[in-house]
């Protein structure tokens, strides 16, 4: 392809001819290659720097299988852990805790979603409309088990629900990989 690079350097309008639909920089044309699956072998400016030559191949495929593998055990832990209880809340409204809500499909036996952050708060869930609370809620509408979800808060988390909260409720911590029952 033509190198622009080249042509924005020396100012060379006439290099700019209907032939060239798309002009590209190294940049630009390892990026638009990348992005289209394609592994990037060599990159060279030839013929004086008024081309690009590259020489790509298909990347292989990810294989995607242990996410599967783990969305099914984490669905079999939480599903374990929640029907042992009549009322349940998730500590977290964070990214991570509502793509495991929806993805495991839990969110028909949550009462609510307990979130310190003020902003997040007497709202709902986005696509499973669970009621987003204050820490608060815990004592005006007690639950039997939590599980927090909380990535690197969990602890604290925990260690707030321990010292602040009805001693009877149960705390589950989503971790990376598993449920880890309190």
């Amino acid at each position: 392809v033509p190198n622009f690079d080249m042509m924005l350097k020396e100012n060379l309008f006439s290099e700019f001819i209907t032939d060239h639909l798309s002009y590209f920089t190294k940049d630009t044309i390892i990026t638009l290659l990348k992005i289209n699956g394609f592994e990037i072998l060599e990159c060279d400016s030839i013929w004086h720097n008024y081309i690009i030559s590259i020489v790509v191949r298909k990347r292989s495929q990810l294989n995607l299988d242990h996410f599967t593998t783990y969305s099914m055990d984490l669905k079999e832990q939480l599903d374990s852990y929640i029907k042992r209880f009549t009322k349940i809340a998730i500590w977290g409204a964070g990214h991570q805790a509502l793509t495991v809500i929806s993805l495991t499909g839990i969110q028909d036996r949550i009462k609510y979603v307990v979130d310190s952050a003020v902003f997040k708060q007497n709202k709902f869930t986005p696509a499973t409309h669970i009621p987003i609370v204050s820490p608060e809620m815990l004592k005006l509408d007690p639950v039997d088990a939590i599980i927090v979800m909380a990535a690197g808060y969990s602890d604290s988390i925990v260690k707030k629900i321990k010292d602040g909260y009805d001693n009877s409720i149960k705390i589950a911590v989503l971790r990376e990989t598993k449920l880890e029952i309190i």
